[in-house]
């Protein structure tokens, strides 16, 4: 769950009505209240990279996420999905 109102009191009602459920809850301008935090994800599948800075600077992380996604070539998820598939192959041709 993710409270991301402009109204603290709201918030930590979804938080509180979170809790009571069992549910983690993203408070999104409080991180040190919250149960869970999103972090930038990166995803070129089943490379995934993750980058947080457990929710005290979201712009931060999304601006490191967008460099280093810059950094990796498109095709590393096809790569190592190939790769993933000739593991077993390889393995039981080379020691």
């Amino acid at each position: 769950m993710v409270a991301a109102t402009d109204d603290d009191i709201v918030n930590q009602q979804v938080a509180d009505t979170a809790e009571a459920q069992r549910i983690f809850c993203n408070l999104v301008d409080a991180p040190e209240q919250a149960s869970a935090i999103m972090p930038s994800i990166i995803d070129h599948s089943p490379l995934m990279v993750a980058v947080s800075f457990s929710g005290r600077a979201p712009v931060l992380a999304r601006l490191l996420r967008e460099k280093i996604e810059a950094m990796l070539p498109q095709y590393l998820g096809q790569l190592a999905s190939l790769e993933g598939a000739m593991r077993a192959r390889v393995k039981q041709r080379f020691a």
